[in-house]
């Protein structure tokens, strides 16, 4: 059996630089769901997966909050502000959990956009 494999070392280099703590909470089951999947996903998966984290990572502090305002804004109205206890699972069960969604996959979108390089075709 091979060893597992290993987080790249830029992207570890982010995550232990505390990029974990620039995302907005709800981010966190994800992101944390890829890293501990990291050896069972496809090439592109974790080709996407490190770009998008590298992507929030090279962000200012300024660039970040203006990326995620949305979301964070959302989830103190929701009482999932940074360090609250509500069990994030719960979410998914609240009806306004919605704009959660919606502002996850437009923050996904444009860390997506800012990331994506040209292919070329032949």
């Amino acid at each position: 059996m091979r060893e597992k494999d290993k987080l790249p070392e830029n992207l570890q280099n982010a995550l232990s630089n505390g990029l974990l703590k620039r995302l907005p909470i709800t981010f966190l089951p994800f992101v944390n769901q890829q890293l501990n999947q990291w050896d069972h996903l496809f090439p592109n998966e974790r080709q996407s997966i490190e770009r998008l984290l590298l992507y929030v990572a090279d962000l200012s502090s300024e660039q970040s909050a203006d990326l995620f305002r949305d979301v964070v804004e959302i989830e103190e109205k929701m009482g999932y502000a940074s360090g609250s206890s509500r069990p994030l699972s719960r979410l998914s069960k609240i009806p306004r959990c919605w704009p959660v969604r919606r502002t996850f996959r437009i923050g996904v979108g444009r860390c997506r956009r800012s990331t994506m390089q040209p292919t070329i075709m032949r």
